[in-house]
C-alpha cells in the first residue's frame, strides 16, 4: 500500500501564496515574458531590472493558483542580486527539485524556504504550476540577452 503523499501547501507556501512579494499589474509592454498553462488557465507575466549584471528587480502580474502565486512570489525573492548566469542556474535547480531530480545538500542550502516546493514531487499536475513562473524567468533572461547582443551587434 502507498504512503500518503505529503500536503503540499506547506506554512511557507501559503504565505507567499497570501502575501506574494514583488507583484503589481503591469502596463502593456512592460513585460518581457509571459507565460501560461492552458490546462488550468495560470498565466504569468515578468519583467526584470538589471543593474551591474545582477537582477535588482523582478516583478510580476500573475492570475493562477496558491502554488504559481507562492512559486513566484519566492522566486522574485531568490533571484535579486543574483547574475543572469545564476538565475538560470536557480531555475534549473527548481527544476530538478520539483520533478525529483538529485539535490546536494549545499543546493538545498542555498534553496532555503523554496524547498517547501519539493513536496510536488508527489503532484505532477501541481508541477507545471509551480515550474510556470521559472518558466517566465528564463524568457525574461532570453530577452534581455538578445536585447543586448542587438544593441551591440
Amino acid at each position: 500500500m502507498r504512503e500518503p503523499a505529503e500536503d503540499p501547501y506547506t506554512e511557507a507556501l501559503m504565505q507567499h501564496f497570501r502575501n506574494p512579494r514583488n507583484r503589481r499589474p503591469l502596463p502593456p509592454g512592460e513585460a518581457l515574458a509571459e507565460e501560461n498553462n492552458p490546462l488550468c488557465g495560470d498565466r504569468i507575466r515578468i519583467t526584470l531590472r538589471m543593474a551591474d549584471g545582477v537582477v535588482r528587480g523582478l516583478e510580476y502580474d500573475i492570475c493562477g493558483c496558491a502554488v504559481s502565486i507562492a512559486s513566484a512570489s519566492m522566486m522574485s525573492c531568490i533571484v535579486e542580486g543574483k547574475s543572469p548566469a545564476e538565475a538560470r542556474r536557480l531555475a534549473a535547480l527548481f527544476q530538478r527539485l520539483v520533478t525529483g531530480g538529485e539535490i546536494s545538500q549545499e543546493e538545498r542550502s542555498e534553496l532555503g524556504e523554496i524547498l517547501a516546493f519539493q513536496q510536488m514531487r508527489s503532484y505532477p499536475v501541481r508541477r507545471k504550476c509551480a515550474l510556470l513562473p521559472w518558466r517566465a524567468l528564463e524568457k525574461a533572461l532570453n530577452t534581455l540577452e538578445n536585447r543586448k547582443e542587438e544593441a551591440a551587434g
